[in-house]
């Protein structure tokens, strides 16, 4: 049984630029990891690690906080942001805006709902293990869009 969870935001941030890199399956074909900051540190303002290319735009960055990473999906379509919640309702919900750390990150993934008046998607990502359902909503961003 593995006692040591991985909760150091720069080391989720790695495992999921190798997760979106590394499956050569679609919708994920075609992802990129780009203008990565290899000296960013977390901290509470969440500096940009990397953002995130599918095919020619910019689909979204993660951002590195001392206790885990957020991704930051761009989604304007009402429709896609619905879908998702509803697809990925047994995450756990978070309250505060994007960019806000506030409260604790918890061992699974979380999105948080509040941020969708911003047209921006936040998944918190708390351990390595979160980082595949994290991957789950990325998925279904792509396929929607």
């Amino acid at each position: 049984m593995v006692e040591d969870r991985i909760t150091d935001g720069e080391r989720i941030a790695q495992l999921l630029a190798s997760e979106l890199t590394g499956l050569d399956v679609e919708p994920l074909e075609g992802v990129t990891v780009v203008d990565a900051d290899r000296d960013v540190s977390p901290s509470s303002d969440g500096p940009v690690a990397y953002r995130i290319r599918h095919r020619e735009s910019y689909v979204g960055a993660v951002r590195l906080y001392p206790d885990g990473a957020r991704l930051q999906l761009t989604v304007t379509d009402d429709t896609v942001l619905e879908s998702v919640d509803e697809r990925h309702r047994e995450l756990t919900v978070i309250e505060g805006r994007s960019g806000d750390i506030g409260g604790e990150f918890h061992s699974t993934s979380a999105i948080d709902r509040e941020s969708y008046s911003d047209d921006v998607l936040t998944v918190q990502i708390a351990s390595g293990a979160a980082v595949k359902p994290a991957l789950d909503v990325v998925r279904d961003v792509l396929e929607q869009t």
